[in-house]
């Protein structure tokens, strides 16, 4: 149970911050 909850909470995290990166490049963008 806690390999996998190690296992589950960085993919989340992982997920989080890409859609974070692509949710800020792509309002840079539209600001252009």
């Amino acid at each position: 149970m806690s390999k996998l909850n190690r296992n589950v909470i960085p993919l989340r995290l992982v997920k989080m911050s890409y859609l974070w990166k692509f949710m800020n490049y792509g309002l840079i963008v539209f600001v252009r």
